[in-house]
């Protein structure tokens, strides 16, 4: 294992392992990961943040409704307005647990900085997709 291994998180540098792991697949098994992946998400978000719940069944959107890429302009637009107001209750997923949120927030160039919230494992999967951008850049890691 390299040296950085030992102070990089353990989640993320075995995801930065099946980053460069994941290089190598044929464009079509990629594209299906990456559709797998944003189904497993339209569900998260309509099951546990309330506020995507509330916009998607007002516009008549269920998760099952998307099933290709032209269908989600059915999903209606989320503003930074609708962020502040139903922050934090209706915003963060239920079936995240408080201790494992990091908060942070934007410069506030358009005039309001808005407060984020990330989990650790999000965290992570950035870190990961930090040091293969520093690889493909030709600077080893490790």
């Amino acid at each position: 294992m390299p040296g950085l291994a030992l102070f990089t998180p353990h989640k993320a540098w075995r995801y930065y392992k099946a980053y460069l792991k994941s290089e190598y697949d044929a464009p079509e098994v990629r594209q299906q990961r990456v559709w797998q992946k944003l189904q497993r998400l339209i569900h998260h978000a309509y099951e546990n943040v309330p506020l995507y719940k509330e916009k998607w069944d007002a516009a008549g959107v269920k998760p099952d409704d998307i099933r290709s890429l032209g269908d989600f302009s059915r999903i209606p637009v989320t503003t930074k307005q609708d962020l502040r107001e139903g922050f934090p209750d209706r915003v963060i997923a239920r079936n995240y647990a408080s201790g494992k949120l990091r908060y942070s927030n934007t410069s506030g160039t358009t005039g309001r900085a808005l407060l984020m919230v990330q989990d650790l494992d999000d965290i992570n999967y950035k870190y990961a997709a930090k040091l293969r951008s520093r690889k493909l850049e030709g600077i080893e890691v490790g």
